[in-house]
């Protein structure tokens, strides 16, 4: 989990951080606290390590994620990072989500790799468009020859990576994607950020 030492090891994944998001959010000064919302990708510990500290955060999470994330067999394979979440106050949605209502930062249905997983667009004044994948790809390289875990629903990862590169064409938006190395060793470093 997001507070063991050794990171969390779980079948074939270890996903470890040197310095943790709290320690990083007290960097900053802000507890978890005051933060306003909290999103996922998707229910994955990789990416929802963290989520128990955001209970008081407005949940914002496609429908058939939620459904999906509190169901079982998922809840007991991967809710021990999530579960406080229940009872969070939470906006679903269906097909995207606008959060601050500007236009500036949209959550895209994309599923597949689970069934409400979803992207991030962010549009910065300065840095220009962005959008993080999730695990609509895992790297570069799959993203080139089409490839995707056996696990995914390979029909909607397909229809969902047909929308995704619409997206990117449309709003010429620079991806991320969340485990290749090379997009964040482009990014600025904490706590420097885009703007």
């Amino acid at each position: 989990m997001a507070d063991n030492s050794d990171g969390d090891i779980n079948g074939v994944w270890h996903s470890k951080r040197s310095i943790k998001l709290t320690d990083q959010l007290k960097q900053l000064a802000i507890s978890p606290e005051e933060i306003e919302f909290l999103s996922l990708s998707h229910i994955h510990p990789d990416h929802s390590g963290n989520a128990n500290k955001f209970v008081e955060s407005t949940f914002i999470v496609n429908e058939l994620e939620h459904k999906y994330m509190f169901s079982e067999p998922a809840e007991s394979m991967f809710g021990e990072s999530y579960s406080a979440l229940k009872n969070s106050k939470t906006i679903p949605f269906k097909v995207e989500h606008d959060v601050f209502n500007d236009n500036s930062v949209i959550i895209k249905s994309m599923p597949g790799h689970t069934p409400g997983s979803s992207v991030l667009l962010v549009r910065l004044a300065k840095a220009g468009n962005i959008i993080l994948t999730g695990d609509l790809y895992l790297h570069a390289r799959g993203r080139e020859l089409g490839t995707m875990f056996q696990y995914n629903d390979q029909k909607l990862t397909a229809s969902s990576r047909s929308n995704f590169e619409s997206v990117v064409n449309k709003e010429n938006a620079r991806v991320i994607i969340q485990h290749e190395v090379k997009d964040f060793e482009r990014l600025p470093r904490f706590p420097a950020f885009l703007d």
